[in-house]
């Protein structure tokens, strides 16, 4: 076959979609040197691309913007020049391209909450997103959560759509204390016990429940730990830090920024519970990749979180402040009840891997 993916969002390091499509294509390379593929990128230049280069397998093809309305009917004409037998892409297709299209889209978060996207962004998937699954020959999805969603909301038939459950990179699994703490003290300065939140800081995450549960524990009980909030700002950064600036216990807030996935699971492993209050996730990798590390996972009780968490998690009202405030506080301060959640979640995060992710994929190639 010649399978071309649109492997722009390769280059947004950061981002949920960078993540699930450079593990994606890493994985069916390893698994597949019988099939050509053709990577479609708006920059050809960018450092993590170069490990593509030499595979024999593998053409890089450069699109002329990263512009969607640009980037989108480039990919199009780029699968008829290169003649490929079936097209992957995330959220968005051309409207003409050739070869069968899969489609990936691991959550329809813009349905239910608009008003936390730019009005932009928001016009552009809805009317992409929807034309897009109505000319996909299958949709994939990250949880069933996600593929029920999806049915309801657009109408689409079952025997359509896939669930193919994100993974976990080898990289994430436990560090010893003297090595990780080595790492946090000399690269970021961080030194004594934290709490953890790592994502993309956008109004979706709900930052501020997570700043004020905070800020209420350090009040009322004689907490040593700071919070460490990382991931790059999104929307409207400047009403974060003013939120902070009002938290009394604001020199205990520490904004790291991102945080490259090679230092992640030193993070992880040293932080005494990692707090996830999202509104809306269709998987939450960052909580799996912080149980695989033998993190105590606090998420909220909310989307496809339940599902992919199991009971591994301790999970709260996203609105709740006092619930996620109580909930932190029994976590870090009880070693037993820190220790049970680092088995279970362990084990839960086991369930989930690259390679198996990447062979489903690659069924539907073939089915196709």
């Amino acid at each position: 076959m010649r399978i071309g993916i649109d492997f722009h969002a390769a280059q947004r390091d950061g981002t949920g979609n960078c993540t699930y499509i450079r593990n994606l294509v890493e994985n069916l390379l390893s698994m597949d040197s019988t099939n050509h593929y053709y990577l479609y990128v708006t920059d050809p230049s960018h450092v993590y691309l170069g490990k593509f280069k030499s595979l024999k397998n593998v053409a890089l093809r450069p699109l002329v913007s990263d512009h969607p309305l640009i980037r989108i009917p480039a990919l199009g004409l780029g699968t008829k020049r290169d003649r490929v037998d079936l097209i992957h892409v995330q959220y968005a297709s051309p409207p003409l391209h050739r070869g069968r299209l899969v489609l990936t889209v691991h959550d329809i978060s813009f349905v239910h909450y608009p008003a936390l996207f730019r009005t932009s962004e928001l016009a552009y998937l809805r009317l992409m997103v929807k034309a897009s699954l109505k000319h996909a020959d299958r949709i994939l999805t990250s949880s069933d959560y996600s593929l029920r969603d999806i049915e309801q909301h657009y109408g689409m038939a079952a025997a359509k759509t896939v669930v193919t459950h994100l993974g976990v990179d080898s990289r994430f699994r436990p560090v010893p204390e003297e090595p990780a703490r080595d790492v946090l003290t000399k690269r970021y300065g961080l030194e004594g016990r934290f709490i953890l939140f790592v994502g993309r800081l956008d109004v979706r995450k709900n930052i501020p429940i997570l700043l004020a549960a905070f800020d209420r524990i350090k009040q009322k009980k004689n907490l040593s730990h700071k919070l460490i909030v990382a991931g790059k700002s999104e929307y409207h950064p400047q009403k974060l830090h003013d939120i902070v600036a009002r938290c009394r216990s604001n020199r205990d807030i520490v904004f790291t920024g991102y945080i490259p996935e090679s230092d992640l699971p030193f993070f992880y492993s040293q932080a005494d519970a990692f707090v996830y209050p999202s509104l809306y996730e269709g998987f939450g990798l960052p909580c799996v990749e912080a149980m695989a590390c033998g993190c105590p996972v606090i998420a909220s009780k909310a989307a496809a979180l339940p599902e992919i968490l199991g009971e591994a998690a301790r999970f709260v009202d996203p609105s709740d402040v006092e619930g996620l405030a109580a909930s932190i506080e029994e976590v870090v301060s009880d070693r037993e009840v820190q220790e049970r959640m680092r088995r279970d979640g362990l084990e839960r995060a086991r369930r989930y891997d690259w390679p198996a992710t990447a062979r489903k994929t690659l069924d539907v190639y073939r089915n196709l």
